[in-house]
């Protein structure tokens, strides 16, 4: 080692990333780098189903949110507060004004935030699903799930690219006795980096795609949630029948798969089939 070089080292501990530099020859710990502002190993996201209790909360919600969700400033403002308490929102999508459901991704910075969650999602002010306008559903992604890099940088999020055709998520609930049979199917796929490449291009190659898979366990029997994109445009029926097919979508062997075709204008992911 260089005159004057230092060495690093770094561990995980319950309070996050922790980092030592000491400098060759001496017994002096300099000031640690600055750590990410999100120092977990695994970050930590909810999906939430959001079900409107009855039509006047809905046309409530819609009346003060719509008008929101197209001023650019005033959704920045709420990402800070978000931001502020531990959270961040990366996905909101609701069917539009007649949808009975809406679904979001979120990102909870710590296991503190997170234990705040489901309080945080149906009381705080600045929730957007706060007030008892919704029953909120809160699923945590299990580790290694199918979700977007953190929010917690100090990087801007790049603009997502519009995509050729439309959005789908979906609510999928287990038929009785049907977790062990979906998880020995989709298992071998899930911890083969070969098979799921395979399965990804299969879905491809029919004109879909998964951005996100939410499951609170591998092997469990909550419900799960899955962000698909579609690359032409389709209706909620003919996605519906690619998402029931058992021989290339998660299928309906062992799954009940409630679609929902996600509004034009809704914060989705980048698109993996652009529009020209």
């Amino acid at each position: 080692m260089a005159d004057g070089a230092a060495e690093s080292t770094k561990e995980l501990t319950d309070e996050g990333a922790k980092v030592t530099t000491v400098a060759e020859g001496t017994d002096a710990t300099a000031a640690p780098p600055a750590e990410p502002a999100n120092p977990l190993a695994e970050p930590i996201f909810v999906s939430v189903v959001h079900t409107f209790v009855d039509d006047e909360k809905k046309a409530a919600w819609w009346e003060k949110m719509g008008p929101l969700m197209g001023d650019k400033e005033q959704m920045a403002a709420m990402a800070a507060s978000h931001k502020a308490l531990g959270y961040v929102n990366h996905y909101a999508m609701p069917c539009g004004p007649d949808g009975a459901k809406l679904n979001c991704l979120w990102e909870c910075q710590t296991e503190d935030a997170a234990a705040k969650f489901q309080d945080f999602i149906d009381n705080d002010a600045v929730s957007p699903a706060s007030g008892g306008t919704f029953t909120n559903d809160c699923y945590r992604a299990m580790p290694g799930a199918l979700v977007p890099a953190t929010g917690f940088t100090d990087a801007e999020p790049a603009e997502p690219k519009a995509s050729s055709g439309a959005f789908f998520w979906v609510l999928h609930t287990f038929k009785p006795d049907g977790a062990a049979g979906f998880w020995g199917k989709i298992g071998p796929a899930l911890g083969d980096p070969a098979k799921f490449a395979a399965m990804v291009e299969g879905h491809k190659a029919a004109g879909f795609y998964n951005h996100s898979f939410v499951a609170t366990k591998a092997g469990g029997s909550d419900p799960m949630v899955c962000i698909w994109e579609a690359k032409a445009d389709c209706t909620t029926e003919e996605f519906q029948a690619f998402i029931d097919n058992n021989d290339i979508a998660p299928g309906d062997e062992f799954l009940d798969n409630a679609v929902f075709k996600i509004a034009p204008g809704a914060s989705v992911p980048s698109a993996m089939f652009p529009a020209e």
